[in-house]
């Protein structure tokens, strides 16, 4: 008779506080961008990422895509420009470091988007020498922003380098990373 009683209580009480559960439930508003809304590519748009000022950086094998909520900003690489992408081929994930800067890369650079200028720098010309070989891939795979160390794969050696130093602080050798998308 007694555990009957606390089961009643018990669906008592969930009945109760049931309706004000499902009320609490936040409502999304979502948008599909498409052509049409200025994005470049509908198709391969491997790499989405939302910044601390609610920009969505979406990156695809034919440029990347900003869109503020608003509108679409595509971004190319541009031959008398040096502040530009240096390649339409975004190949990793976005990171944002602590002064809001967006940290990417191409198929062929390390790109930084320098928020205060609006400029994109490409971050490997910085880098020792062996780093800036021509033809050679590199994949940016994670900014500790607390140690200012920026992990990345070179050709097929994963790498951090110092971002205050500009100087090497691990080499792991050989390894192989594959996409599991």
């Amino acid at each position: 008779m007694d555990t009957s009683l606390n089961k009643f209580y018990v669906l008592l009480i969930i009945f109760c506080f049931l309706p004000n559960l499902s009320s609490a439930q936040e409502v999304y508003d979502l948008h599909q961008l498409t052509s049409q809304d200025g994005l470049i590519s509908q198709r391969y748009n491997d790499f989405v990422f939302q910044d601390s000022k609610g920009l969505v950086w979406i990156g695809c094998i034919n440029g990347l895509n900003v869109y503020d909520g608003k509108e679409v900003r595509n971004y190319f690489p541009e031959p008398n420009d040096p502040f530009s992408l240096s390649s339409i081929y975004i190949q990793s994930d976005f990171f944002e470091d602590q002064h809001s800067n967006i940290w990417f890369s191409t198929n062929n650079a390390i790109q930084l988007f320098e928020r205060k200028t609006g400029r994109f720098l490409n971050f490997i010309d910085s880098f020792p020498p062996r780093f800036r070989k021509e033809g050679s891939s590199n994949k940016i795979i994670h900014l500790d922003i607390n140690r200012n160390e920026l992990w990345f794969q070179f050709a097929s050696n994963l790498y951090c380098i110092n971002l205050l130093k500009k100087e090497q602080v691990w080499d792991l050798g050989k390894i192989s990373i594959t996409d599991k998308s």
